[in-house]
Formats: structure tokens, sequence, C-alpha cells
């Protein structure tokens, strides 16, 4: 698996630790924690030779692509590395696969963000409607899936790509909205900072998938996904940032007041993200199980022993 050390990635490799299964997981920096079963390996995957060198060693069956920059909103305070982490690091794994003669199974994990202006012209969005990304973050991600793709044709080596909307859970960064809301809260809870929370755009509608039922559903694409394949992943439940914010208030005794910033307005962005999951549910049997405002409550209190 590849950036292991980040938010989603700490969440996989719990999932796999209790696979019977013989773990690689990268890092750059930052290494993880120990965890049983799981082998870290340091990898620039901005070296290319550095890539090659790691498929050499580990000689995978499966990969779940995670590393790069994940955040629509900061990709436009650095585009440049956000294309480096997302697009070159993308074609320094196919390319150490082609030279290598490699054909593990890769899982590519994009996102709903490659629709963009689709979604202003269609309610719910499916697999074959067109991308439109809106953001460097979308842009780089769209990229990223067409150099799949091309060495999937030309050299066939399989992949499952996955375009998943926002999940959520604990040890997510604070410049995510759920997390950076509910920091806020446990730092007003503990009179940190003045009892108001600072907000963007609380009009646009969104929907949330828990981080485990995600892990879960990367796993369900690497055993039951079709090679060749693009899969929807998203939330069932869509609504304002106003309404998701109200349902994290309600978890705080703490009197709150709400009050916009500019700063944290985006340019243009998607009012409503909603994409259809039935090709995926169809094909792996995958739904949530994990309720929402739970997760919502787990994430609050782990910002609350951390503030």
């Amino acid at each position: 698996m590849t950036g292991s050390s980040g938010f989603v990635g700490g969440h996989v490799i719990k999932f796999l630790q209790q696979k019977p299964l013989k773990v690689f997981g990268t890092y750059h920096q930052h290494k993880p924690a120990p965890a049983k079963g799981v082998s870290y390996i340091a990898c620039d995957f901005l070296n290319r030779d550095a890539v090659v060198k790691l498929f050499r060693k580990t000689k995978p069956t499966h990969v779940i692509h995670l590393v790069g920059q994940s955040s629509p909103s900061l990709s436009w305070k650095i585009p440049y590395e956000t294309v480096q982490g997302n697009v070159f690091s993308t074609i320094h794994l196919l390319d150490a696969c082609r030279k290598l003669n490699a054909k593990p199974k890769i899982l590519y994990v994009s996102s709903a963000h490659v629709y963009g202006q689709t979604f202003y012209e269609k309610a719910t969005i499916s697999e074959t409607d067109l991308p439109k990304p809106m953001d460097p973050y979308g842009a780089s991600k769209i990229q990223g899936e067409y150099f799949v793709m091309q060495y999937y044709y030309q050299f066939k080596i399989p992949f499952v790509i996955m375009r998943s909307s926002a999940h959520i859970g604990v040890n997510q960064p604070p410049f995510f909205s759920i997390s950076n809301f509910a920091k806020q809260i446990a730092e007003i809870e503990k009179r940190k900072k003045p009892p108001v929370i600072l907000v963007g755009n609380l009009n646009v509608k969104r929907g949330f998938v828990a981080v485990d039922d995600m892990v879960r559903a990367y796993w369900l694409a690497l055993l039951k996904g079709k090679s060749g394949e693009i899969y929807n992943v998203g939330a069932q439940n869509v609504k304002t940032m106003g309404e998701w914010l109200q349902d994290l208030l309600n978890l705080s005794d703490a009197e709150i007041k709400i009050q916009e910033d500019p700063a944290r307005r985006r340019l243009k962005e998607p009012i409503r993200i909603a994409i259809n999951s039935r090709k995926f549910r169809r094909a792996t049997g995958w739904y949530e199980t994990e309720p929402i405002l739970r997760t919502f409550e787990q994430v609050l209190d782990w910002w609350r022993s951390r503030v």
C-alpha cells in the first residue's frame, strides 16, 4: 500500500492486519507506528528509481495507491505540488510495473471531484458522466486515471478505479471540513478560543462516508472489482454543510455561534456532490454499515483528547 502514513492509510493498515496477508506500507518522511504483520518501507514516489527498487523488492500482487495530495481546497494553494504528488507518483508506479513486467492489480483511488462542473448539470452522477474538474485536485486525479488506463491498454497492467466521495474519521487533518469543525468545537469547550466557530459556505450539499466503510470498499474493489472498470463509491445521505455542522454542535453542551469567514470560502465549487454507487454495490455487495453520526462523535472525542 502506498501512502500508509496518511489519514486513510492508517485505517487501511488496521483493516489489513486482520487478514492473513503479507503487507508492505510505504511512507516518505513520517514512519508510522509499528503494526503487527506490516513492513514499512521509505519511498519517495517522485523518485522513479526508488519506486522501481521498491517494486523489485516487494513484488506485490495487489496495490492500494493512496500516496498524494488529497485536499481540493489546499490544491489551489499548491497546484504544482498537487500535480506532482498525484500524477507523477502514479506514473512512476505504473512505469515500475512496466519495467519489471509486473502485473499487480492496482486500486487507483480517485475522487468524485473529477466530475466538477457536471454536478451543476445533473442531480446524481454515474460513472458514464463526463468528468469536468473544477480544481487542481480533481484535474490531477483525472490525469492519474488516464495514465492508469494507458498502461492497462498498452501493457495489460490490471486496475480498478474508485471515484469516492468525502470520508471522515479520527486522525483526519483539520483542513477537511468536518474535522476542522470538530477541532474548533473542542477548542471552544476547553476555552482555548472564543465561542465562535468559523465556517465557509454552509449551503453546499455533501455526503460523508465513515472511513472504515470506505476502507472496506477498497478491499472489496480489489477482491471483486472488475479490472478495467471505474466505480463510484459515495454516501447515500446528502445534505447541506450547515445541517452537518448542526449535527456536530448537537454533540456539545457549549453555546457556540456560527460566523462565516471569507477566507474559508473557495472559488466556484460544486453546489451538490452526489454520486450513484449502484454499479459498485451490485459488483461487490458493499453498503455503509457505520452510522455517520457515531463517526462524528468519534472525531469530536478524538479532538477533545488532543487540543
